[in-house]
């Protein structure tokens, strides 16, 4: 009996807190939902282009190089480690940024410098993961060698996930510095750098 009371109360706990912290973090993409709605759409335009350079890379060339080069770009030679690279990039650059934000306006200069990188970095990471998608695309569907299904679910699934993570890195830092005090967010920070560069340095060094 008290065993099940005892469990019954941890469960309640476990529930109140995990809503905590998902609640906002579900506010925060529903929000960031629309900005990444607007990329897309200014976007459309170079989608449009790299679609096109596909088509014409397809009718030049009908030989299995294609999917050469398509595995390539989602390969560990141009496309995943750049991105991963800008990832971690990201993660680290965002920390920073948000040490130097204040709860007051106005926001101090290197906060907004720093920002303004912050958002040039993701954007472009963004960027990339839909060349890369785009200019691949058609080269797989009529290369003579064609791709596993496994290889184009991995490639463009791990890239459509950091397309969203990328718009929504600078979201998520803005809302988590708002939830905390700034020496907690800088412990945070920190962590969160030694990770990601023991993640980099690990990633570089394997061979």
């Amino acid at each position: 009996m008290f065993m099940a009371v005892f469990f019954e109360r941890l469960k309640r706990s476990f529930n109140s807190v995990r809503s905590k912290i998902l609640l906002p973090i579900r506010e925060d993409i529903s929000l960031n939902f629309g900005y990444l709605k607007k990329h897309l759409a200014d976007r459309a335009g170079f989608m449009i282009f790299y679609f096109a350079l596909g088509a014409l890379l397809t009718l030049i060339t009908q030989n299995k190089s294609l999917s050469v080069f398509g595995n390539k770009v989602l390969g560990e030679q141009i496309g995943i480690s750049t991105i991963t690279l800008m990832l971690a990039g990201s993660a680290i650059l965002a920390c920073i940024t948000y040490m130097f934000y204040r709860t007051e306006e106005p926001q101090n200069g290197t906060f907004l410098w720093c920002y303004d990188v912050l958002r040039r970095v993701v954007d472009i990471g963004a960027d990339l993961c839909l060349i890369f998608i785009c200019i691949t695309a058609i080269p797989f569907l009529f290369s003579s060698d064609h791709p596993s299904l496994l290889t184009i679910l991995l490639g463009y699934g791990s890239l459509l996930l950091v397309f969203v993570v990328m718009t929504y890195i600078p979201t998520f830092a803005l809302n988590t510095r708002k939830r905390m005090r700034s020496v907690t967010f800088g412990i945070l920070s920190t962590s969160v750098i030694v990770v990601v560069l023991v993640f980099l340095y690990a990633a570089a060094s394997y061979k």
